[in-house]
């Protein structure tokens, strides 16, 4: 009888962790199914440098580094700063050819700022413009800051 109460509890306790793994992402990209750009993935390459001084704080270099495809798959690499040693979290909403990412650091750990070039990728089988919006996103707050707010015609 033991045998089987080691079994059901092996199994009760297989579906707790398979439960809690399931959803370990609470921010959902928003985007229709017939989104002719459909967000990815975001790549985060780390600290690319960084400055103590608070002219570095002050200054919110951000832009569009550059854009390149892989087959279908556009990877816009977007230049901005943030905290030395973050835990980013990132929500993509797609709509009508306008992609507006929000990049929020959850860690906030450390006193410094670095500069990064990131990725973030899309598959996109077309030409044609896009509008590239990336917003800092104060997760507690539920604030938003635009960053970069360009507009781009994508050619292969």
């Amino acid at each position: 009888m033991q045998k089987y109460g080691f079994s059901v509890l092996s199994i009760i306790l297989c579906c707790f962790v398979l439960f809690c793994n399931v959803n370990k992402d609470p921010i959902k990209s928003e985007q229709p199914a017939d989104a002719s750009v459909f967000y990815l993935e975001f790549t985060d390459f780390g600290c690319q440098g960084n400055e103590l001084n608070l002219d570095k704080v002050m200054n919110s270099d951000t832009y569009l580094k550059n854009y390149y495809f892989k087959n279908d798959t556009l990877t816009l690499r977007i230049h901005y700063s943030a905290n030395c040693c973050p835990e980013f979290v990132d929500s993509v909403a797609v709509k009508d050819n306008v992609v507006e990412i929000a990049l929020a650091d959850t860690l906030r750990g450390c006193r410094c700022i670095c500069d990064y070039d990131n990725d973030f990728s899309f598959l996109f089988s077309k030409e044609g413009t896009l509008r590239i919006i990336f917003k800092e996103w104060d997760i507690p707050g539920n604030l938003f800051t635009t960053l970069l707010d360009t507009t781009v015609t994508i050619i292969k």
